[in-house]
């Protein structure tokens, strides 16, 4: 239920253009979901979020996107400051961003 609750947040998020990301859940599904569209690897190893979210961010730099949304979630993402703890349900989140078929429907 947390992961749904999270990832639903995003979205929400993602069209309002004026949020902010509450926690690392949001965190690892923005991630997840930006490493799919920006054609990174999917990597998931991190044991620390303030890691993870740098390494995925430094390669972040020149991404645009045409769709708004995603511009939003990735300026949402870069402006968090991660708590260092990643647990299993940040890594769940990670897969359920990464593993999104197509852009939201809502």
């Amino acid at each position: 239920m947390v992961t749904s609750i999270a990832r639903q947040s995003v979205i929400i998020k993602s069209k309002t253009g004026n949020s902010i990301l509450l926690g690392n859940y949001e965190c690892g599904y923005a991630l997840g979901l930006l490493s799919k569209v920006a054609g990174l690897d999917e990597n998931e190893s991190f044991e620390d979020m303030r890691q993870w979210h740098e390494h995925v961010m430094s390669q972040l730099d020149d991404f645009k996107s045409p769709d708004e949304r995603l511009t939003e979630v990735l300026r949402i993402t870069k402006n968090y400051e991660p708590d260092p703890e990643v647990d299993e349900q940040v890594k769940q989140l990670y897969r359920m961003g990464y593993g999104e078929e197509r852009m939201w429907q809502m």
